[in-house]
């Protein structure tokens, strides 16, 4: 087995804080092959503008969120309103929000996942969001692609 974490830490701009346990992940992953992957990347506006025309644009957790439902959707925000706070307190080191900033997207993940979203929903919720990808980003999604390519 391939030790990605290892291969990752390597490069001196990873962290990973349980390598068994990501190793484990990405070895499943490879082996489920590209046809039954599907990447949910941008939990908080790193590949999409949080901002677009001066008004607040989605990432694709937000359009994700959108598609569960007014009591599910709500708990998000309420998962956002209480986590946001702590992202952006200057009095934390981003060691002391690390943990935090992991509980936020695992439980939300897994609200996520608990909903069952299909790939249906997906294409529709991103279809119908505001959201507005960064400039250069298309050339990281070929990278993506690219990599699965190979490996597969």
């Amino acid at each position: 087995m391939t030790n990605f974490a290892a291969a990752l830490v390597a490069k001196d701009k990873v962290l990973v804080g349980n390598a068994d346990a990501f190793n484990n992940k990405m070895a499943r992953i490879r082996n489920a092959g590209a046809e039954e992957i599907q990447c949910v990347f941008d939990f908080d506006a790193t590949i999409s503008k949080h901002k677009h025309n001066g008004e607040t644009a989605a990432s694709c957790h937000t359009a994700l969120e959108k598609t569960l439902g007014e009591e599910k959707f709500s708990e998000m925000v309420e998962l956002r309103n209480k986590f946001i706070k702590i992202e952006f307190d200057p009095s934390l080191t981003a060691e002391e929000k690390s943990p935090h900033m992991t509980t936020w997207w695992s439980t939300a993940h897994k609200k996520i996942v608990e909903h069952n979203v299909q790939k249906s929903t997906i294409q529709e919720s991103v279809r119908n969001s505001a959201i507005h990808i960064r400039e250069n980003e298309a050339e990281f999604f070929k990278l993506l692609e690219a990599s699965f390519s190979l490996h597969s």
